[in-house]
């Protein structure tokens, strides 16, 4: 093993694999920072995508897919979310329909928002990655207080 010699109060000798290794504290300070605020919890109340992110990881979990499946079921059940997203929006813009799909002002509130991206995410989930449709899909959109039999006038699935 290597001694390492230096007089900075920066440097701080250490060892890795046996190996004398040198590292400056306050970068290793600020990585180890960095890393731990990024691991330590999620925040208490995530937002409608990010707690649809989490079933559809659960999904991808449950689906045994391949990486490519997975990363096109995610594309497209992020794009059905981002689109119900948009109709809700005073100037987002929909990847398909462009501003078709766009609701009355009075109609833009958060409440519909996000029960548009539940019905758009459970339905993209069902479809794409039917593996757990029948537990972790349905039970979210219970949980958020909405019906998984509900069907919208002019839709079908």
């Amino acid at each position: 093993m290597t001694e390492v010699r230096n007089n900075s109060p920066l440097v701080r000798p250490a060892t890795c694999c046996g190996e004398a290794v040198s590292f400056r504290t306050p970068i290793a300070l600020l990585f180890a920072l960095l890393c731990s605020s990024a691991h330590a919890g999620s925040p208490p109340n995530p937002n409608i995508a990010i707690q649809w992110n989490r079933v559809a990881l659960e999904g991808v979990r449950a689906s045994h897919l391949g990486a490519p499946m997975v990363s096109r079921a995610l594309a497209i059940i992020h794009t059905c979310m981002y689109d119900a997203w948009a109709a809700y929006d005073d100037r987002a813009i929909g990847t398909e329909l462009k501003g078709a799909l766009r609701r009355p002002a009075a109609e833009r509130t958060m409440a519909n928002k996000e029960e548009a991206i539940s019905y758009a995410a459970y339905r993209a989930l069902v479809d794409v990655m039917p593996a757990g449709s029948g537990s972790v899909y349905a039970q979210q959109l219970k949980e958020l207080g909405y019906n998984p039999e509900a069907r919208v006038p002019g839709v079908t699935i």
